[in-house]
């Protein structure tokens, strides 16, 4: 609890950054939301045009959600761990971790994406198979971009070493999990909730596109919750000696 509360106060000392982060992740997900709902008016039109619009629109969230993160939890980052953790520019940022979180984004909205045309095909057994490892990939893709980040730079030959504090710490970062996986049953859940309040029949209403901007609010308050946790993690295995014996013969 004590890495949660450490968490939760250092965001609070940081909230031009959060708020700052929540903002432009809202936007995000609003314009993305507009954009798949045009996308989806199209159906029945040409099925090459339309399978390209909503793979541009993958593409596009993953890479617009990539500089938002590399950006901005670069910043947080060298707040948390100043004066050691240095990157000095925004620009600099995007070019060091830019990768690895389009790639970490990308592969869980393609999973995402396969969930929903199982459940639009009424597909459940292949639903029941993509939720779990959906969740699952939720569920680690921030640890994984946290330890890249203090680590310095995404290097696939130092990978392993740079990964080393998810395994060492294992009993920490599952606090971390936890968190990510509150984050995306509300995202699940709390549109399954609210369903017969939105209209089907126009999906661009205000409401169908209010609810995943307010869900944007908590959603982006644990993701920076989450990192922040993380990179403190990252800061106890830099510190800590793992070849210590604490037995003495």
């Amino acid at each position: 609890m004590e890495l949660l509360e450490e968490g939760w106060k250092t965001i609070k000392r940081m909230p031009r950054l959060v708020v700052g982060y929540i903002l432009w992740w809202l936007l995000i997900t609003v314009v993305y939301r507009v954009c798949s709902e045009a996308a989806r008016s199209l159906e029945g039109g040409n099925a090459s045009a339309v399978a390209l619009l909503r793979l541009g629109g993958l593409v596009a969230l993953a890479a617009s959600g990539a500089v938002l993160q590399s950006i901005y939890f670069a910043a947080i980052g060298r707040e948390v761990d100043k004066p050691l953790w240095k990157c000095p520019a925004a620009g600099e940022a995007v070019r060091r971790f830019f990768l690895i979180w389009f790639l970490l984004i990308l592969i869980l909205l393609t999973t995402e994406q396969f969930m929903s045309i199982a459940a639009e095909r009424g597909d459940e057994q292949a639903f029941a198979a993509l939720l779990p490892i959906y969740i699952f990939l939720s569920a680690i893709y921030f640890p994984i971009a946290a330890c890249i980040m203090f680590w310095g730079r995404l290097n696939w030959q130092e990978l392993g070493e740079a990964l080393l504090p998810m395994l060492r710490e294992m009993s920490n970062v599952i606090l971390v999990m936890f968190i990510m996986f509150v984050n995306i049953m509300l995202q699940i859940t709390v549109p399954a909730a609210f369903a017969p309040l939105l209209d089907s029949e126009t999906p661009l209403a205000p409401q169908n596109l209010l609810l995943p901007a307010l869900l944007s609010i908590p959603s982006g308050l644990l993701d920076c919750l989450s990192f922040v946790i993380m990179f403190r993690i990252c800061m106890i295995h830099r510190t800590t000696d793992y070849d210590s014996d604490d037995f003495d013969f």
